[in-house]
């Protein structure tokens, strides 16, 4: 989606074409300077792939948050991202990292250099590996200093750059910026630094190694102005830039609000206090030449601030742009969502987020007339990390020098067989998920079964306890990538190391793409077959067929009593655990237990009511194999949720 004039207008990832389309940046970086410098490029139109461990990122830690796994710094700093989660510490994980590297212009990290040797990504190996890559590494210290490997976060760089001097000094605390600085300078420094390496290596075909120290850029930055009288040998004078360090170098208080006056001129300052009613002033030779105004500055501040009270801020703010003396009220942030200034030019809009639901999303500044940068796709949810459907990340989208060889001229590589997440790997089945559900629908049997079937249908080392078996039929109202559908279902009561949850049993269902996501990336046992959920005459009725023949006829009492929704929402947001298996011809070369829930789960509607549930044998459809010996529960749900990604509980492979 891209900003303009304050109105959003669709817009497909990557298709207007922005400057950097084309170039692949692989994000191995945390926090905020990284990150945001791939932001950056991902704004400008290259493709990013953002590298987490499987924790995610530490940003989707940080408060506030929705749900867990997306805090507002991380939708922050990664949109124009892919994602995918990556165990560097195994040799699979760095082998995957390898392929996407192969694949990639640029690599950029925050990592201090023995975490990268420890890794095997020192930049020897990597550039020996991939010469033509632009390795750029950025950290708190020089790597050729003996600070190298120290941890330096925003503060610390303030601290050793200077920036905490300058503040005592102004202020008389030796305070931080309200702001992370050193961050977000060396997060820019990173982002034009990257670009000119490119560049040279477009020209050259040559990779290079690029190191940002943090503590070095800021301090480069502070001492543009701050070095002064120390730019000469000797010395002409004290550090500091005068104008910044002068007591009284803030906004002022008018009569209904601040502003910052600032007259920068000795023309300024004259005009100023003629137009403010203090002509007695306007020729007063403190102000009237730039050497004089250097040395009276804190004067010039005190006599603003006694002025500015006298009129508000909408008038000082006509006189000022009558008589071009810069001026500007103070925005508080609070308001910035409401600011004319800020909402015309499309810098903080509300959008809709996929998992996050409305959101302010922060738009991008900068304005190409021909490469337009901005916003094309949110922030990735914790759900879209999976390390094996790297669909997040890539292929190249047939538009970066190696198309040719891709499309024909050569074989497709380990990288893009991941890359494709799913078969057939030119065209899969299904999209990428997390997949939101809007208005699913659940009819609820719970019932008790025969002890022994029940145990012998829960696969170690699940737990089994009071045989209670929970048939289920669901109408999707609406799923992201697959649209409406109907499905069907046993989960069987159990326990996982203490922890309470379902075990799915057998699902079936009239949606094909589902039916194939469900198995291929995750584990759920769907097969095919005909749910239908419907009103008939006062009841609820849900029923399933395989084929021609019935296998299962439940039905409800419509609307019989309300259900607290907390209830409903404890019954269906337990953990459900399922058996992932993939047969080789020597025996399964993927056999695991794998756990999931429910995630941002909305109730809107919830009923409970007698009910009665019939099961009919079906070798495709076992589901009487659990035999109903007493209708315990019944419930009617409606619901939004979405469906978080498995994780591995028990790997039945290992010995």
């Amino acid at each position: 989606m891209l900003m303009e004039n304050g109105t959003r207008t669709d817009r497909r990832e990557h298709d207007m074409g922005g400057a950097l389309d084309g170039l692949r940046v692989i994000d191995l970086a945390s926090v905020v300077m990284g990150p945001y410098a791939c932001q950056i490029l991902g704004d400008l139109g290259a493709e990013v792939i953002k590298v987490e461990p499987p924790a995610g990122d530490m940003t989707r830690r940080t408060l506030p948050q929705r749900h867990p796994g997306m805090g507002a710094l991380a939708l922050n700093v990664n949109r124009n991202k892919r994602s995918v989660a990556l165990d560097l510490k195994t040799d699979a994980g760095r082998a995957v990292l390898d392929d996407l590297l192969d694949t990639a212009d640029v690599l950029v990290t925050n990592m201090r250099p023995g975490a990268l040797d420890r890794l095997g990504l020192g930049p020897d190996r990597v550039s020996q590996r991939f010469p033509r890559l632009v390795q750029v590494r950025a950290q708190g210290f020089r790597s050729d200093s003996e600070l190298a490997d120290r941890a330096a976060y925003d503060e610390i760089v303030q601290a050793s750059s200077g920036m905490v001097d300058l503040m005592r000094r102004a202020t008389g605390t030796p305070s931080y910026a309200p702001t992370i600085l050193a961050d977000k300078v060396c997060a820019l420094t990173i982002a034009y630094s990257t670009l000119a390496a490119v560049i040279h290596q477009r020209a050259t075909g040559e990779g290079q190694l690029v190191e940002v120290p943090m503590t070095d850029t800021l301090l480069a930055f502070n001492l543009v102005e701050h070095l002064s009288g120390h730019t000469f040998v000797p010395a002409e004078g004290p550090t500091g830039f005068n104008r910044s360090m002068a007591a009284g170098h803030e906004a002022v208080a008018t009569k209904d609000g601040w502003a910052c006056i600032l007259p920068y001129t000795p023309r300024n300052i004259a005009d100023f206090f003629t137009a403010a009613g203090r002509e007695d002033l306007a020729a007063d030779e403190r102000f009237a030449t730039s050497p004089a105004m250097a040395t009276y500055q804190p004067e010039l501040y005190a006599l603003i601030g006694e002025l500015a009270p006298q009129r508000t801020t909408e008038e000082w703010a006509a006189l000022c742009a009558q008589h071009s003396i810069p001026f500007a009220p103070v925005l508080a942030v609070d308001d910035a969502g409401t600011d004319p200034y800020v909402t015309s030019g499309g810098l903080l809009t509300e959008s809709e987020h996929p998992t996050e639901g409305r959101y302010r999303s922060i738009g991008f500044p900068v304005r190409f007339t021909g490469t337009p940068g901005g916003h094309a796709h949110a922030r990735p949810g914790a759900g879209r990390r999976r390390r094996r459907r790297a669909a997040r990340a890539g292929p190249h989208r047939g538009r970066d020098r190696r198309a040719g060889r891709r499309r024909g001229a050569g074989p497709m590589r380990a990288a893009d067989v991941l890359a494709a997440g799913t078969t057939p790997l030119t065209a899969p089945a299904f999209p990428p998920g997390a997949h939101r559900f809007t208005d699913r629908e659940y009819l609820n049997v719970v019932y008790r079964t025969d002890p022994d079937a029940f145990r012998h249908a829960l696969p170690e080392p699940l737990v089994a306890g009071d045989p209670l078996v929970r048939f289920e039929v669901m109408h999707m109202g609406d799923v992201d990538g697959f649209g409406p559908y109907t499905e069907s279902g046993q989960a069987l009561a159990c326990s996982f190391d203490g922890e309470q949850g379902e075990y799915l049993h057998g699902m079936w269902l009239d949606n094909s793409p589902a039916t194939f996501a469900g198995r291929e990336q995750s584990a759920y046992p769907k097969a095919f077959g005909t749910p239908r959920l419907a009103v008939e005459d006062g009841a609820l009725v849900g029923t399933l067929h395989k084929g021609s023949l019935p296998v299962a006829v439940a039905t409800m009492a419509y609307q019989h009593a309300p259900l607290d929704p907390a209830e409903a929402a404890a019954q269906i947001g337990v953990p459900t655990f399922m058996v992932k298996l993939v047969p080789g011809r020597s025996g399964p070369v993927d056999a695991r237990l794998v756990r999931t829930r429910i995630t941002d789960l909305t109730v809107k509607r919830a009923f409970t009511g007698p009910a009665r549930l019939q099961l009919s044998h079906h070798v495709l459809a076992p589901l009487a194999d659990l035999p109903v010996r007493e209708v315990v529960s019944a419930s009617h749900v409606l619901t939004d949720l979405t469906l978080a990604p498995v994780t591995t509980v028990h790997d039945y492979l290992e010995r």
